[in-house]
């Protein structure tokens, strides 16, 4: 009934999660394990290789580093999939996806999700059970963009929207791509009534970011996307929200000024331009770039 498909570097969470699908699933499934201890694959063609092998009509793409506390959530998988509105499905996700590579909870920003995670503060885990309205209690809402740690999709929608491993070649947006993928037809939604551990953090570097620029590229005439009505004033704060953290975190790395400044403009100008944000942040942007090169010398 399920082909669940992972991406492995780890013999031995390879084995965990494996035998975690099989003591809670409760429906025929297959495992297709790619083998990729040694990184030769991006995930988007890891899973590619994996859904080519497929012999269900329900593909589970999922992180190896994870464990399954619901029972029979298999069952819950199908029932939601069934639906054939529905063509994505994860246990986090966020609306809307904006111009600037940045997810934040900011005002318009809906957040849904319903995972256990580890690695938080202090290597804390947290069950992390969060709603825009607590008093919906729907056991799927719709978002934008869902995280990869766990994707369910069909054949069906699969065939249409597949990985894109010619233009994400590591292991970052393949998620998100895929998400905007499906949302051109189908809903994309947060589930509520499967609940797993992950057990370690994503990690943030600059190949995070190498790869977010080539998804704006890719999805600019699309964005900033959004599966509600919100105005014109609420994405313009959210918008220059946005760009004063992404802009921040970039300056971490070692992009040129010149480049930093290239996609500052990029992002800028477009109808959510304020000259006051603007100034503002491209002022702090050259300081921190200069006092960041003048004092490493």
């Amino acid at each position: 009934m399920i082909s669940i498909i992972i991406c492995s570097r780890n013999k031995t969470l390879l084995n965990t999660v494996s035998q975690s699908v099989k003591n809670t699933i409760g429906v025929p499934y297959e495992i297709i394990a790619i083998d990729n201890a040694d990184a030769k694959y991006g995930i988007c063609k890891a899973y590619n290789l994996g859904a080519a092998q497929a012999k269900y009509d329900i593909f589970c793409f999922m992180h190896e580093d994870i464990t399954f506390e619901t029972q029979n959530w298999g069952q819950n998988v199908i029932n939601h999939l069934q639906d054939e509105s529905v063509g994505l499905i994860g246990v986090a996700g966020i609306d809307p996806k904006g111009i600037v590579p940045a997810f934040l909870d900011k005002s318009i920003a809906n957040v849904e999700m319903n995972i256990i995670q580890s690695g938080i503060e202090n290597n804390q885990t947290i069950h992390l059970h969060r709603t825009v309205n607590p008093l919906d209690t729907s056991i799927i809402k719709q978002v934008s963009i869902i995280d990869g740690v766990w994707m369910c999709t069909t054949r069906k929608v699969y065939t249409q929207f597949k990985y894109d491993e010619d233009t994400f070649k590591g292991f970052h947006c393949y998620d998100i791509d895929l998400a905007l993928q499906v949302n051109t037809q189908f809903k994309v939604g947060v589930v509520f009534d499967v609940l797993l551990n992950h057990l370690s953090m994503g990690k943030i570097d600059k190949k995070y970011y190498d790869q977010n620029f080539i998804l704006y590229h890719k999805w600019k005439t699309h964005l900033p996307m959004s599966i509600r009505k919100i105005s014109k004033n609420d994405f313009s704060e959210y918008h220059w929200f946005s760009m004063d953290y992404f802009f921040r975190e970039i300056t971490r790395y070692d992009y040129t000024l010149t480049f930093i400044l290239k996609y500052y403009f990029i992002f800028s100008l477009n109808k959510y331009f304020k000259l006051k944000p603007f100034l503002f942040l491209i002022t702090k942007i050259i300081g921190k770039r200069y006092f960041k090169l003048k004092f490493s010398n």
